[in-house]
Protein backbone atom coordinates (compact mmCIF):
# COMPACT_ATOMS: atom_id res chain seq x y z
CA UNK A 1 0.00 0.00 0.00
CA UNK A 2 2.65 2.18 0.65
CA UNK A 3 4.52 1.88 -2.75
CA UNK A 4 1.01 3.00 -3.98
CA UNK A 5 0.98 6.10 -2.34
CA UNK A 6 1.08 9.77 -2.38
CA UNK A 7 4.10 9.12 0.41
CA UNK A 8 6.56 7.63 -2.11
CA UNK A 9 5.90 10.68 -4.82
CA UNK A 10 6.67 13.41 -1.68
CA UNK A 11 9.36 11.63 -0.87
CA UNK A 12 8.11 10.20 2.50
CA UNK A 13 9.62 6.86 4.18
CA UNK A 14 8.37 4.64 6.72
CA UNK A 15 10.65 4.51 9.79
CA UNK A 16 11.04 1.11 11.43
CA UNK A 17 8.62 2.09 13.94
CA UNK A 18 5.90 2.27 11.85
CA UNK A 19 6.49 -0.66 9.82
CA UNK A 20 7.00 -2.83 12.74
CA UNK A 21 3.47 -1.67 14.18
CA UNK A 22 1.80 -1.77 10.84
CA UNK A 23 2.98 -5.37 10.97
CA UNK A 24 1.80 -5.80 14.93
CA UNK A 25 -1.62 -4.51 12.98
CA UNK A 26 -1.56 -7.10 10.44
CA UNK A 27 -1.22 -9.95 12.75
CA UNK A 28 -3.96 -8.97 15.35
CA UNK A 29 -5.82 -8.47 12.28
CA UNK A 30 -5.12 -12.44 11.38
CA UNK A 31 -5.73 -13.49 15.31
CA UNK A 32 -8.65 -11.91 15.49
CA UNK A 33 -9.73 -13.51 11.99
CA UNK A 34 -8.71 -16.88 13.23
CA UNK A 35 -10.65 -16.49 16.36
CA UNK A 36 -13.77 -15.59 14.87
CA UNK A 37 -13.62 -18.50 12.32
CA UNK A 38 -13.49 -20.98 15.32
CA UNK A 39 -16.07 -18.46 17.06
CA UNK A 40 -18.22 -18.90 13.81
CA UNK A 41 -17.60 -23.37 14.27
CA UNK A 42 -19.14 -22.92 17.68
CA UNK A 43 -21.95 -20.58 17.56
CA UNK A 44 -23.60 -22.98 14.37
CA UNK A 45 -22.89 -26.00 15.61
CA UNK A 46 -26.89 -27.90 15.26
CA UNK A 47 -27.70 -27.84 19.11
CA UNK A 48 -27.77 -24.12 18.56
CA UNK A 49 -30.18 -24.23 15.51
CA UNK A 50 -33.06 -23.20 17.38
CA UNK A 51 -31.46 -20.40 19.14
CA UNK A 52 -29.90 -18.95 15.83
CA UNK A 53 -33.16 -18.59 14.45
CA UNK A 54 -34.17 -16.71 17.26
CA UNK A 55 -30.89 -14.41 16.86
CA UNK A 56 -31.68 -14.43 13.02
CA UNK A 57 -35.26 -12.54 14.01
CA UNK A 58 -33.22 -10.07 15.83
CA UNK A 59 -30.13 -9.54 13.31
CA UNK A 60 -27.91 -10.29 16.62
CA UNK A 61 -24.25 -10.35 15.07
CA UNK A 62 -21.85 -12.73 15.90
CA UNK A 63 -20.31 -11.49 18.91
CA UNK A 64 -23.64 -11.00 20.36
CA UNK A 65 -25.11 -14.81 19.83
CA UNK A 66 -21.84 -15.90 20.97
CA UNK A 67 -22.24 -14.03 24.00
CA UNK A 68 -25.90 -14.78 24.64
CA UNK A 69 -24.94 -18.60 24.24
CA UNK A 70 -22.74 -18.36 26.95
CA UNK A 71 -25.02 -16.68 29.11
CA UNK A 72 -28.37 -18.57 28.06
CA UNK A 73 -27.55 -22.38 27.26
CA UNK A 74 -28.96 -24.20 27.66
CA UNK A 75 -32.22 -22.02 28.65
CA UNK A 76 -34.17 -24.80 30.19
CA UNK A 77 -32.16 -24.27 33.24
CA UNK A 78 -34.05 -21.16 34.06
CA UNK A 79 -36.91 -21.73 36.59
CA UNK A 80 -38.20 -18.18 35.94
CA UNK A 81 -38.44 -15.27 33.22
CA UNK A 82 -36.84 -12.90 36.20
CA UNK A 83 -33.98 -15.38 36.28
CA UNK A 84 -33.40 -15.40 32.53
CA UNK A 85 -33.40 -11.55 32.66
CA UNK A 86 -30.98 -11.37 35.44
CA UNK A 87 -28.30 -13.31 33.39
CA UNK A 88 -28.28 -11.48 30.06
CA UNK A 89 -28.42 -7.97 32.14
CA UNK A 90 -32.12 -6.89 31.60
CA UNK A 91 -33.78 -7.09 35.14
CA UNK A 92 -32.85 -5.00 38.29
CA UNK A 93 -32.41 -5.77 41.83
CA UNK A 94 -34.36 -3.88 44.93
CA UNK A 95 -32.36 -2.40 47.52
CA UNK A 96 -34.75 -0.75 50.79
CA UNK A 97 -33.70 0.19 53.91
CA UNK A 98 -35.92 2.35 55.76
CA UNK A 99 -37.89 4.98 53.58
CA UNK A 100 -34.99 4.03 50.39
CA UNK A 101 -35.92 2.21 47.80
CA UNK A 102 -33.41 1.67 45.04
CA UNK A 103 -33.53 -0.64 41.64
CA UNK A 104 -30.14 -0.96 40.27
CA UNK A 105 -28.93 -2.64 37.03
CA UNK A 106 -28.87 -6.33 37.92
CA UNK A 107 -26.99 -9.56 35.71
CA UNK A 108 -24.44 -9.26 33.10
CA UNK A 109 -22.79 -5.58 32.54
CA UNK A 110 -21.39 -6.70 29.63
CA UNK A 111 -24.81 -8.26 28.01
CA UNK A 112 -26.64 -4.93 28.43
CA UNK A 113 -23.28 -3.02 26.88
CA UNK A 114 -23.66 -5.28 24.13
CA UNK A 115 -27.50 -5.13 23.44
CA UNK A 116 -26.97 -1.06 24.00
CA UNK A 117 -24.41 -1.43 20.94
CA UNK A 118 -27.26 -3.52 18.91
CA UNK A 119 -29.68 -0.71 19.70
CA UNK A 120 -27.37 1.88 18.31
CA UNK A 121 -26.02 0.35 15.58
CA UNK A 122 -29.14 -1.91 14.46
CA UNK A 123 -32.23 -0.85 15.60
CA UNK A 124 -31.43 3.51 15.85
CA UNK A 125 -30.48 3.48 11.94
CA UNK A 126 -33.56 2.98 10.47
CA UNK A 127 -31.44 1.28 7.02
CA UNK A 128 -30.03 -1.73 9.51
CA UNK A 129 -33.07 -2.81 11.36
CA UNK A 130 -33.98 -6.07 10.87
CA UNK A 131 -36.39 -6.46 8.18
CA UNK A 132 -39.36 -8.91 9.57
CA UNK A 133 -41.87 -8.23 12.18
CA UNK A 134 -39.65 -8.71 15.00
CA UNK A 135 -37.40 -5.72 13.61
CA UNK A 136 -40.92 -3.76 12.83
CA UNK A 137 -41.92 -4.57 16.45
CA UNK A 138 -38.60 -3.26 18.12
CA UNK A 139 -37.77 -0.30 15.67
CA UNK A 140 -41.47 1.36 16.16
CA UNK A 141 -41.08 1.02 19.94
CA UNK A 142 -37.92 2.47 19.80
CA UNK A 143 -38.72 5.67 17.17
CA UNK A 144 -42.03 5.72 19.42
CA UNK A 145 -39.49 6.66 22.84
CA UNK A 146 -37.37 8.97 20.77
CA UNK A 147 -40.23 10.85 19.45
CA UNK A 148 -41.47 11.08 23.46
CA UNK A 149 -38.58 12.24 24.50
CA UNK A 150 -37.62 14.78 22.18
CA UNK A 151 -41.35 16.07 21.18
CA UNK A 152 -41.91 16.14 25.68
CA UNK A 153 -39.49 18.98 27.05
CA UNK A 154 -41.01 17.57 30.65
CA UNK A 155 -40.19 14.30 29.85
CA UNK A 156 -36.96 15.41 28.92
CA UNK A 157 -36.05 17.12 32.12
CA UNK A 158 -37.45 14.42 34.40
CA UNK A 159 -34.53 12.28 32.78
CA UNK A 160 -32.43 14.45 32.92
CA UNK A 161 -32.84 15.10 36.98
CA UNK A 162 -32.79 11.38 37.37
CA UNK A 163 -29.80 10.96 35.68
CA UNK A 164 -28.26 13.85 37.67
CA UNK A 165 -29.61 12.23 40.85
CA UNK A 166 -28.25 8.95 40.60
CA UNK A 167 -24.90 10.76 39.95
CA UNK A 168 -25.05 12.53 43.09
CA UNK A 169 -26.07 9.56 45.04
CA UNK A 170 -23.40 7.16 44.01
CA UNK A 171 -21.28 10.12 44.44
CA UNK A 172 -22.02 10.18 48.16
CA UNK A 173 -21.91 6.53 48.07
CA UNK A 174 -18.79 6.94 47.96
CA UNK A 175 -17.43 9.82 49.52
CA UNK A 176 -19.28 8.92 52.68
CA UNK A 177 -18.04 5.78 53.75
CA UNK A 178 -14.50 7.05 52.72
CA UNK A 179 -14.83 10.13 55.55
CA UNK A 180 -16.92 8.72 58.63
Amino acid sequence: KYADSVAVKYGINLSKFTRWLAATIDDIDMQHLEVEKELFSLVYLPQFEQYNFVFDQFGFNLSLRALLLSQIYPIERFESMGAFKKRIGAAKDEYASGDVRLLKKGGSKLCRTEFYLWVTTNIANKAKRPQNDTGQLIGNKYDSWVMQFENDPKVRQEKLAAQTKEKALNSMRQIVPANL
